[in-house]
């Protein structure tokens, strides 16, 4: 496809078929004034056009009666970001073969983006949530270290989705909670953190984190390192590589070159198991009628719950 037969799905953009045998009629574009733009043609109507600070959508019926599904990148600087997503939206329609399933299923993938793609910031993540992700991102690690596959590891990792637990393997889950040296207590968002109905065991896994400058000592990293180490022990999965990308962009973590000033020390990570007698308000416990709870947990009080690690399969 090109200018001259693209049916006017842009006024000058050229296209590409992205892959022959994808069962989808995907494009990949560039507009004239370097925009770069991904195509989804249909047989009936997907989605509706929509206006997003990161890139916008059109829907729109072509001259033969097909309609056309328009992604447009508005912001160079989430360059990669557009990647992800095309790559997502291509990738995980390939098995669907009907057409008009592939076509609803399409955009509904697409609105698990709405998220990331709504907040549309160039800036970093806010400080607490920068630590929280690091926190979390370190634990990944651990799991892989202590016999977890890459596969295992990255599909368990369900934080960013806003699961009650930020690990749930299965199993074991792991709650993971990220906080300064010196800290004496850590908030639980919900009746449910530390509870679960699976009656799997949990583990809650205290990562007591400092700042750093980067390059100023031994072990000091930035959170770009620390995204980069882990991308390296997933390579050899392209398919895991992508979905380790697809949850940073769920959280909002893009790879800015600011992130490359900020550095942190890992001083340590304890692990704690969660049994019947921890302290806690778990959901099974509280009467009919409570909604929402969060609480704080001292950390001085679960000190005989201490574990020396965490083990692959709950060994």
């Amino acid at each position: 496809m090109n200018s001259n037969d693209n049916n006017d799905d842009t006024t000058k953009a050229s296209f590409h078929r992205i892959d022959s045998i994808h069962p989808s009629d995907f494009y990949a574009g560039t507009e004239t004034t370097g925009e770069r733009l991904l195509l989804l043609i249909t047989k009936e109507r997907v989605g509706n056009t929509q206006q997003f600070r990161v890139l916008s959508v059109q829907s729109r019926q072509r001259e033969d009666g097909r309609w056309a599904l328009l992604f447009k990148l508005l912001d160079a600087r989430f360059d990669k970001l557009f990647d992800i997503l095309s790559g997502d939206l291509v990738e995980s329609s390939r098995s669907i073969t009907d057409t008009r399933s592939a076509g609803s299923f399409i955009w509904k993938r697409f609105s698990n983006w709405r998220k990331l793609l709504e907040k549309g910031d160039t800036d970093i993540l806010d400080p607490s949530a920068l630590r929280g992700l690091v926190g979390e991102l370190l634990v990944l690690s651990e799991c892989m270290a202590k016999g977890y596959s890459a596969e295992e590891s990255i599909t368990a990792w369900v934080g960013p989705a806003g699961a009650d637990q930020d690990f749930r393997f299965p199993t074991q889950y792991l709650e993971v909670k990220t906080v300064q040296p010196g800290a004496d207590r850590v908030s639980i968002s919900s009746a449910e953190q530390l509870d679960t109905l699976d009656n799997l065991p949990i583990f809650l896994v205290i990562v007591i984190l400092d700042s750093g400058i980067p390059g100023s000592i031994d072990g000091v990293f930035t959170p770009l390192d620390l995204v980069d180490e882990i991308s390296k022990k997933i390579s050899h999965s392209a398919l895991m590589a992508d979905l380790f990308e697809l949850k940073l962009a769920e959280v909002g973590f893009v790879p800015l070159d600011e992130y490359r000033q900020m550095g942190f020390l890992l001083r340590k990570m304890r692990f704690y198991a969660v049994d019947g007698n921890f302290p806690g308000i778990r959901r099974s416990l509280l009467p009919q009628g409570i909604g929402n709870v969060r609480w704080e947990l001292l950390l001085n009080a679960i000190s005989s719950f201490e574990v020396m690690s965490i083990t692959a399969k709950g060994n």
